[in-house]
C-alpha cells in the first residue's frame, strides 16, 4: 500500500504542487482583489439590501434549520414557502456549501463569505482539472486556470448576484462536449460501458451543472450538447453521437426536475402561482441579451485616459445598458475569442486543429444564441420568456475563448521550432506568457471590487444592535408585523429601501417572527397586503386581535411627510412611542 502512494506522488507529484499554487495564488489574489486584509469576515461583505441580503437570509436560515424552502420565522402569522420561486431549488451545491460552513462557523455572515470566497478557488481548481485532462501542460493550466477563477463575470455579480458568480461548473460543461465529439470510448451503451470511469463522470458531472445556475448554466450546457450532435453527426454521418448528446441533456434534464421536486409537490398540493414571478415578455431577451462588443470591452480604464474615453464613449450613447456590462471576457479569453474567430476559415489538418474548430464552432453557435435578436428572442418568442438575461451566456464564451488561448499557448511551446530555440528564448517566452497572464488577471479586477468595510460594519452594528433591542422587549417568539408592504421576491426599490431590506429583522434575530416573506400572490401575502391598507386605528386592533406584538418600519421607503404621518398615527393608536436605531433607517413601536 505505501509503495503504491509512494508511486503515485511520484508520478503525480507536478499536479499537486500545481494545485497548491492555485491556491495560495486565488488566496493572495482575492486578498488583493476584495482588500481582505482590511476584511472582518463576521459581517458581511456585502450589506446592500439587494440579492445579497436575500442570499444572507437564506444564510441565516441555514443555520438555525437544515432547509432553506421554507421557515416558520417569515410570513407571520403563517409562514414562509419559497417553493414558487425555482430559483431557489436550482442552485443546491452553493446551498450545500454555504450549509457547511454555517454548521462550522454558526454564524450566517461568515458563513456567506466564505461561500462566496470558495467559489472562485472552486472555479479555477476545476478548470486547471478540465485543461490537464485536455493534456496542456501544467504551467499553461495554472496561467489560465487563475485567469478563470478572477473572471471579472464573477467578481462583478459578486455576492449580489452569486447564484451566478459560482461558475465552477462551466469548464465541465465544455469538458463533455469535448469528450462526447472526440473520444470514441465516451457513452457506448454495450458491455464496456461501466469499465471506462470517464462515463460515470458524465453523469456526476451532470448532476452538479444541474444543481448550479438558476436554470441558465443547464440550459447553456444542453445547448451546446446540441452544438455538438449536429457538428459530429453531420461530420460523420453517425447518428450514434446524436444518441450520446440526447442522453446527457435527458441525465441534465432529469437532475434539474429532481432538484425541483419539492416545488412540484408544493404545487399539487397548492395550486400554481402564476404571480410568483412575472416576466415582461419575449423583448426582455434582447433587453438583458448578449452584445458582442460588451464581451471584447473592458470594464475600466485602470487611470488610462485612452481606455476610459473608449468605455465613457460607448456606455453613455447606448440603450440596454444593464447587468450585461458584466460581459467582458478578459485579455486571455480576447486573444482566444480573436484566435477562434481565424479558425474558422483554418484547414484542420490535425487534432489540435480539430479540437480549435470544435471550439470555434461551439463560440459562433453561443454567440448566436445570446445576442441581441438571436436564437434567444425566437427561444423567448415561441417556447419561454423564464430566461431573459441571455448576457449571461458569456461566462461560457469566457471559458470556451481561454481553453482556445490555453491550447494555441500549449502547441506553440510544444512545437518543434521551441525545442530547438535557444533555453533562454525559451524561458523568455514562458516567462512574457506568464507576464501577459498576470497583467490579465490585474486588469479584469474592477476598480470598484473593494467593499466599504467600515460603512457595512457600521450599518450591520445599528441593525444588529436595534433588532436585539426590540427583541429584548417582547417575548420570545413574537410577532412583528414590518411596514411597507413590499412584494417578495422581485418588488422592487421603494424610495431608498432596496428590495431585501425588509430582511434587516431576521437576520438580526433569533426567536422574533416578521410578516415579510410571503410569496406574491398566496394567501399570506394577500393578507400582509391587506392589513397593511387599513388605516392605523384599525390595523393596530387588526394586528392586536392576531396576536403581533408591535410594529417594525423601515423608514427608507417612505418620504419625510409620510412617514412623520404615520409614525404620529401609530404612536396614538397604541399609546406608545416609537423606539429608532441609531442610523436613523429603522423604527419600531410596540403594543404594550
Amino acid at each position: 500500500m505505501k509503495g503504491n502512494i509512494s508511486k503515485h506522488f511520484k508520478r503525480a507529484w507536478k499536479e499537486y504542487v500545481c494545485v497548491g499554487i492555485i491556491i495560495v495564488s486565488m488566496c493572495l489574489l482575492l486578498t488583493y482583489a476584495f482588500g481582505l486584509y482590511n476584511a472582518d469576515l463576521s459581517y458581511p461583505m456585502n450589506y446592500g439590501g439587494g440579492d445579497e441580503m436575500s442570499q444572507l437570509m437564506i444564510s441565516k436560515m441555514l443555520t438555525q434549520q437544515n432547509w432553506s424552502l421554507s421557515t416558520d420565522r417569515l410570513g407571520t402569522p403563517g409562514s414562509a414557502e419559497f417553493y414558487d420561486f425555482s430559483a431557489n431549488m436550482l442552485h443546491n451545491v452553493e446551498t450545500i456549501i454555504t450549509k457547511f460552513f454555517a454548521m462550522v462557523t454558526g454564524s450566517a455572515p461568515m458563513a456567506l463569505n466564505l461561500t462566496f470566497l470558495s467559489m472562485f478557488i472552486m472555479s479555477a481548481l476545476i478548470s486547471y482539472f478540465v485543461m490537464r485532462e485536455l493534456k496542456i501542460k501544467n504551467w499553461i493550466s495554472v496561467i489560465c486556470s487563475l485567469a478563470y477563477g478572477m473572471t471579472p463575470y464573477a467578481l462583478m455579480r459578486n455576492i449580489h448576484h452569486q447564484v451566478l458568480a459560482e461558475c465552477y461548473f462551466i469548464p465541465l460543461s465544455i469538458l463533455i462536449c469535448i469528450w462526447i465529439y472526440e473520444r470514441e470510448d465516451i457513452l457506448n451503451f454495450d458491455k464496456s460501458f461501466f469499465k471506462n470511469p470517464r462515463n460515470y463522470l458524465v453523469f456526476i458531472f451532470t448532476i452538479l451543472i444541474a444543481n448550479n445556475g438558476i436554470a441558465y448554466y443547464p440550459f447553456f450546457t444542453c445547448f451546446l450538447l446540441v452544438v455538438t450532435a449536429i457538428s459530429k453527426v453531420a461530420k460523420t454521418g453517425k447518428f450514434k453521437y446524436a444518441v450520446k448528446c440526447i442522453v446527457t441533456i435527458a441525465s441534465i434534464c432529469f437532475f434539474v426536475v429532481l432538484a425541483m421536486l419539492p416545488g412540484i409537490v408544493y404545487h399539487m398540493k397548492n395550486g400554481v402561482n402564476p404571480l410568483a414571478v412575472v416576466r415582461g415578455g419575449p423583448g426582455e431577451s434582447e433587453i438583458y441579451g448578449l452584445k458582442i462588443i460588451q464581451l471584447l470591452l473592458p470594464i475600466n480604464s485602470h487611470g488610462n485616459s485612452l481606455v476610459d474615453k473608449i468605455i465613457n464613449g460607448y456606455n453613455t450613447s447606448t440603450e440596454y445598458l444593464n447587468e450585461n456590462i458584466t460581459s467582458y471576457i478578459g485579455v486571455l479569453s480576447v486573444i482566444g475569442f480573436v484566435i477562434l474567430m481565424i479558425v474558422l476559415f483554418m484547414r484542420k489538418n490535425n487534432q489540435k486543429m480539430l479540437r480549435l474548430g470544435f471550439l470555434s464552432e461551439m463560440n459562433l453557435m453561443l454567440i448566436l444564441l445570446g445576442t441581441i435578436g438571436g436564437f434567444s428572442a425566437i427561444f423567448s418568442l415561441l417556447v419561454s420568456d423564464m430566461l431573459r438575461a441571455y448576457n449571461r451566456i458569456s461566462i461560457v464564451i469566457c471559458y470556451v475563448c481561454l481553453l482556445a488561448f490555453a491550447i494555441v499557448a500549449d502547441t506553440f511551446f510544444d512545437s518543434r521550432r521551441m525545442k530547438k530555440a535557444n533555453r533562454y528564448v525559451s524561458l523568455g517566452l514562458a516567462g512574457l506568457t506568464v507576464f501577459v497572464g498576470l497583467f490579465a488577471i490585474w486588469e479584469g479586477i474592477p476598480e470598484s471590487s473593494v467593499p466599504d468595510y467600515e460603512a457595512i460594519k457600521a450599518a450591520y452594528d445599528s441593525d444588529d444592535e436595534f433588532v436585539k433591542r426590540i427583541e429584548g422587549s417582547v417575548p420570545e417568539g413574537a410577532k412583528i408585523f414590518t411596514l411597507p408592504y413590499h412584494e417578495y421576491p422581485e418588488g422592487g426599490d421603494e424610495n431608498a429601501m432596496e428590495d431585501y431590506h425588509l430582511f434587516i429583522g431576521f437576520i438580526h434575530s433569533d426567536k422574533l417572527k416578521w410578516s415579510y416573506g410571503c410569496i406574491k400572490g398566496r394567501d399570506g401575502d394577500d393578507w400582509y397586503k391587506t392589513m397593511a391598507s387599513y388605516k392605523e386605528p384599525k390595523m393596530v386592533e387588526e394586528l392586536k386581535a392576531a396576536g403581533f406584538s408591535g410594529i417594525y418600519i423601515d423608514r427608507r421607503a417612505y418620504t419625510e411627510d409620510d412617514l412623520t404621518e404615520l409614525e404620529s398615527n401609530l404612536e396614538a393608536a397604541t399609546g406608545n412611542t416609537f423606539i429608532e436605531s441609531n442610523n436613523k433607517n429603522l423604527s419600531f413601536i410596540s403594543f404594550k
